[in-house]
């Protein structure tokens, strides 16, 4: 398959009791105290040969926030190997470095903290441009290259879901469609964007927030649009106040992927 800030923090609810002190009025109680967390690490592990974990290769990013809880560091590694990356802000602007190289890629951002355009993302001379709707969803990308523009995804949003994006193969239109539950995406982690453009390092990004919204519900199957009898289910193990700590997409014969996510809580 197949990466200033909105950070997407997760409230939840702590179970606390309150007790009276006299008399009748329960509007006076006081609001339930709120704890706040943020993603602190997301490790892809997949085996596309058999069922067996102990076989699979994963990776693994991991993130460092700054007193104002600006994305300051990530590291995305695998089983022998860490690289180690560093986020500076000026106005508008982010600067992406790897330590101990001479990698460094410049990130414009709108005034959401969006990036709207990611100079020689993969290729020097091809920069990568997105667009994003009034909601903060990513709607569309764009490869700029000698003066010219080409699409290559594009986002469908229904009820704050991407419900379906399209990229080519061989020159053939594709559809990946999203069926989504009621449930509640309350961890705020990507199934969707990170399917359509993203890879090593700038898939880490996403869950930074600085490439648009999560999906409002959590997907629990995907299917593409030339091979529709082909659908790919998917479930969920969770924390006990409802966030995602594993999801896994499997035939539940031959191959699985599965994100483990962890969490920090966010101090005031």
């Amino acid at each position: 398959m197949k990466k200033y800030l909105k950070f997407f923090v997760v409230p939840v609810i702590a179970c606390v009791s309150f007790y009276a002190c006299g008399g009748d009025d329960d509007n006076d109680d006081p609001e339930p105290e709120k704890t706040e967390y943020r993603v602190k690490s997301v490790k892809f592990i997949r085996n596309y040969e058999d069922m067996n974990e102990a076989n699979a290769e994963w990776d693994l990013w991991t993130y460092t926030y700054g007193a104002d809880g600006k994305l300051t560091g990530m590291t995305y590694g695998g089983e022998d190997w860490t690289d180690t990356y560093t986020l500076t802000y000026t106005s508008g602007k982010i600067t992406l470095a790897r330590t101990g190289s001479d990698y460094s890629k410049t990130l414009d951002v709108d005034a959401k903290g969006n990036v709207i355009k990611a100079a020689n993302m993969d290729k020097v001379g091809e920069d990568i441009t997105f667009t994003y709707n009034s909601d903060g969803f990513m709607t569309r990308i764009f490869k700029v290259a000698n003066g010219s523009s080409e699409e290559k995804c594009e986002f469908t949003i229904i009820n704050g879901n991407v419900t379906s994006f399209y990229k080519y193969k061989n020159d053939i239109q594709r559809f990946k469609n999203f069926v989504y539950a009621s449930g509640e995406n309350t961890g705020n982690i990507y199934q969707a964007v990170n399917d359509s453009f993203f890879w090593g390092e700038w898939e880490g990004l996403l869950y930074a927030g600085i490439f648009g919204a999560p999906s409002k519900n959590l997907s629990t199957s995907v299917s593409w649009s030339d091979t529709p009898e082909t659908v790919t289910n998917m479930s969920f193990e969770f924390e006990t106040d409802g966030r995602v700590k594993r999801m896994k997409r499997t035939d539940n014969v031959k191959w699985f992927e599965y994100y483990d996510y962890t969490y920090e809580e966010i101090t005031k």
